[in-house]
């Protein structure tokens, strides 16, 4: 009996989880250099860079709920959803900001101005849901494929909605101050 080895894809496999792995890194720092040319605060820039990381570790707990494993659509998902996981924290930021600019506290302008965005935040939140839920419940074959795909990316916005909702304040209280 001689046993060889017909066709190898491991090597591509390893190939392209890497280079989307490379991607999303690229991704969360164009995501940070953007937010700080827009910002022009190296504290509040600091703050939504927080952000990227904690809701992409996150969704690692959920993912391991699910059952899901880290694969090139997975990974393509949190890689897409790279830019999403930051429009939350920079909502909450901006108008936290706001509320230190007319003479609040930072810990009741954290309080108050999530409080005024809470809403908002979670509607744009939901209405990602409302185009990545029917993807990952597509019939057939491709919706095989892409249910880990839409609800990796539900994952992230979800844990991203948590992350502007508590962590983005805490560190605004605790780093932005009054110009």
């Amino acid at each position: 009996v001689r046993i060889e080895v017909a066709q190898d894809v491991s090597r591509f496999i390893e190939t392209s989880v890497r280079d989307v792995a490379g991607d999303m890194v690229l991704g969360a720092i164009l995501a940070i250099a953007v937010t700080a040319a827009f910002l022009l605060s190296g504290r509040a820039t600091l703050i939504v860079s927080a952000a990227i990381p904690a809701s992409v570790i996150g969704s690692f707990f959920l993912f391991y709920a699910a059952g899901f494993t880290l694969n090139i659509l997975t990974l393509m998902a949190l890689s897409v959803s790279t830019g999403i996981l930051v429009d939350d924290a920079i909502v909450v930021l901006e108008n936290v900001h706001r509320h230190l600019e007319q003479g609040e506290s930072p810990m009741e302008a954290a309080l108050r101005g999530t409080a005024e965005v809470g809403s908002a935040v979670m509607a744009a939140t939901l209405s990602i849901f409302a185009v990545f839920v029917p993807i990952a419940f597509m019939q057939g074959m491709v919706g095989r494929f892409f249910f880990e795909y839409g609800l990796t990316v539900v994952f992230a916005v979800a844990v991203s909605l948590l992350v502007a909702l508590t962590l983005t304040p805490s560190l605004c209280a605790r780093l932005l101050r009054r110009d």
